[in-house]
């Protein structure tokens, strides 16, 4: 699955002393605030994620992890299987 990150963030965050990334997506399909909501919550159920925010007037989601712990291609699968496109 190949997938393109807007931009990625490394390094120390305010997370304790976890070493999180933050890295966007580019997304389709998302039309209304329960699209955004999906995406979200496809994210924030996976472990490693800290944080999920979706923005459909943009088509972007941006998300917090861990990489230790959690990939990026596995935060496309989310949100494919969630019901959107990743973008290529």
């Amino acid at each position: 699955l190949e997938t393109e990150t807007v931009s990625t963030e490394y390094g120390p965050m305010m997370t304790g002393g976890r070493n999180l990334m933050k890295t966007e997506f580019k997304v389709s399909g998302m039309t209304c605030g329960g699209c955004e909501r999906s995406v979200r919550n496809a994210l924030t159920s996976r472990p490693g994620v800290s944080a999920a925010k979706a923005d459909r007037v943009s088509g972007t989601v941006t998300v917090e992890f861990d990489p230790a712990k959690i990939e990026q291609g596995t935060l496309a699968k989310a949100i494919t299987e969630a019901g959107f496109q990743v973008a290529a």
